[in-house]
């Protein structure tokens, strides 16, 4: 439905949700989803997807119920909840739109991915689209190859909000976010990555395979055991890329890397809290080229602190 039509006919459900879309485009549609809800059903019928009272089922239908670039907005009620096992299960494959989980804590909406054999369990392939407040868990005993999947080209990407959570030592989610080359200006912000497994295979929470311009990873939380590091931008010198307010924690003994830059890359590191596992501690694989303002860096092995004005690789690679 429109958003100006649902306003009217149904604003009590509606307005105190979009005060935090900010100003959508004035013919874009508002899609609910619900996968509890008792007359939930994906059903194009110009009934269901309206509203609460009759949501769509799935998430991934209601993006295909999307029109491009038009501001579109889909709503996913607290408590939902869904089990992904295929390669792009969920697709985002719509540009320009928004979609935002309601519910904290318990209520977040909730994405169990499963299945090791799968290329990706959420993809996403598109231009300016925005994903807030969903949480992300691993569910296969074996391990989950790749949680998102950018596809190359999707330019101004937000992520915001979201929760990737291993639910227990052999569920883990390998690489949680990966960044297809020439994905430019990018913003993953306000996550929470939890891998609680001392030993993991998980390679690296972000992976970026190529170029990439104006990355920014702001007011994240990445605490676990991961044996390439953490942010992994080390395939190739990425233009701008900023990393700030972050608390990164890596517990793993042997790589202990919080974070893989490319030498020739010309990053700024702002203000983050950095842990490291690694006796020799690398809290960051190589900062010759970049700038770090007063970021702090610890190891476990030594206890030691460092505290990083213009940083050289020196100060925060031993």
């Amino acid at each position: 439905m429109l958003l100006k039509n649902l306003i009217d006919k149904y604003s009590s459900e509606v307005v105190a949700v979009l005060a935090s879309i900010g100003v959508p485009l004035p013919e874009a549609s508002v899609f609910f989803v619900d996968s509890g809800a008792t007359n939930a059903q994906d059903a194009a019928d110009g009934e269901h997807g309206n509203t609460w009272s009759r949501p769509f089922a799935t998430l991934d239908y209601a993006v295909g119920r999307c029109t491009a670039d038009q501001g579109d907005i889909i709503l996913v009620a607290p408590g939902y909840a869904e089990t992904l096992s295929g390669a792009a299960d969920l697709d985002i494959d719509v540009s320009g739109i928004t979609i935002i989980g309601l519910g904290t804590g318990s209520l977040m909406p909730t994405f169990t991915l499963g299945g090791i054999d799968a290329a990706t369990t959420i993809e996403i392939n598109g231009d300016n689209i925005t994903v807030k407040n969903l949480r992300i868990v691993g569910g296969d005993t074996d391990g989950t190859t790749l949680g998102i999947n950018v596809i190359t080209g999707s330019d101004y990407l937000t992520l915001d909000g979201l929760v990737f959570w291993e639910t227990t030592a052999t569920m883990e989610i390998f690489t949680c976010i990966s960044l297809a080359d020439k994905t430019d200006q990018c913003t993953i912000k306000n996550c929470h990555f939890m891998n609680g497994a001392t030993g993991s295979n998980v390679a690296a929470i972000i992976t970026a395979s190529d170029e990439h311009d104006y990355l920014v990873i702001d007011n994240c939380v990445f605490m676990g055991d991961w044996i390439d590091g953490v942010i992994d931008l080390n395939a190739a010198a990425i233009v701008y890329p900023t990393i700030k307010n972050c608390i990164i924690q890596n517990v793993d003994a042997t790589a202990g890397n919080a974070i893989m830059l490319n030498a020739a890359t010309v990053a700024m590191l702002i203000n983050n809290m950095i842990a490291t596992g690694k006796g020799d501690g690398y809290a960051v694989s190589d900062v010759s080229a970049s700038f770090c303002i007063q970021n702090y860096t610890g190891e476990v092995a030594t206890n030691a602190i460092a505290v990083t004005g213009n940083a050289t690789s020196t100060d925060l690679s031993s």
